[in-house]
């Protein structure tokens, strides 16, 4: 028998849950991306999206604009991990294993509705007029390759979800609007703007509908896992799924 499992569902949400999770991808993809810059590639070739506009936001600060980003990320998870410090989960190791192998399952889902995407709005006849994929430039290696992917799923998720459905929501709070409401809002709006970022830009990807509206759904998605699952499953989740359709031999997707 498995037991109970309660304490395993509250835990995750725990905000101490993602900060350890979040760490070790957080190490990787600022060293990583140092290492790449210091071995002759060019400054922020490499860096995710949300990352780049979070570090040219911060560019007024002067040198320090260019870590604050990681040290705004971790402060926000430590500082909320501290406020709950007395309901701290105790089993850190099997929540920690637990929520690997759900981010697993979450990037398996999303990679399996990806698929499914197409044939589904073609069903409810939503004959999307698609362009053929562009073939992309190809990175010199799998390990510079996976870097703005893992960098993806850590700042897409802190910038389009906990601190923009958390900013929004508040927002609407101090205007009225209920809890649920303000929420299910912030939620739409977040989702919107994570789909339309990919598209913005000079070294943006050329508009798709199908993907644009995928990734509208998969931001919906997200935005249940950080409320009902934690921020640390959401992360692994889509670091997980662009780990899989993004480095070489992928599997093909939206």
């Amino acid at each position: 028998m498995l037991g109970d499992l309660g304490w395993y569902w509250k835990a995750t949400r725990h905000p101490l849950m993602g900060l350890v999770l979040v760490i070790p991808l957080l190490v990787f993809y600022e060293v990583g991306t140092f290492a790449d810059f210091r071995n002759g590639g060019v400054s922020g070739e490499v860096r995710n999206g949300a990352d780049a506009w979070l570090r040219s936001w911060c560019a007024t600060l002067g040198a320090a604009g260019h870590v604050a980003p990681p040290i705004a990320l971790v402060a926000w998870l430590g500082l909320s991990a501290a406020r709950r410090w007395d309901s701290r989960p105790e089993h850190l190791v099997s929540t920690m294993l637990g929520m690997v192998i759900e981010s697993l399952a979450l990037a398996l889902i999303l990679w399996l509705f990806s698929r499914l995407w197409p044939d589904l709005l073609r069903h409810y006849g939503w004959e999307l007029g698609l362009k053929s994929p562009e073939a992309g430039p190809v990175n010199s290696g799998t390990f510079r390759q996976a870097l703005p992917l893992v960098g993806a799923g850590i700042y897409e998720e802190f910038l389009f979800r906990l601190v923009a459905i958390c900013l929004l929501a508040s927002v609407l709070s101090s205007i009225g609007v209920g809890a649920w409401t303000g929420f299910c809002l912030s939620a739409l709006f977040s989702a919107w703007l994570f789909a339309a970022a990919h598209h913005w830009g000079m070294a943006s990807q050329p508009y798709d509908p199908k993907v644009f509206s995928f990734r509208f759904v998969a931001g919906l998605v997200f935005a249940a896992v950080v409320t009902g699952r934690g921020f640390g499953v959401a992360v692994g989740g889509h670091t997980f799924y662009n780990l899989m359709v993004g480095l070489p031999g992928s599997w093909q997707t939206a």
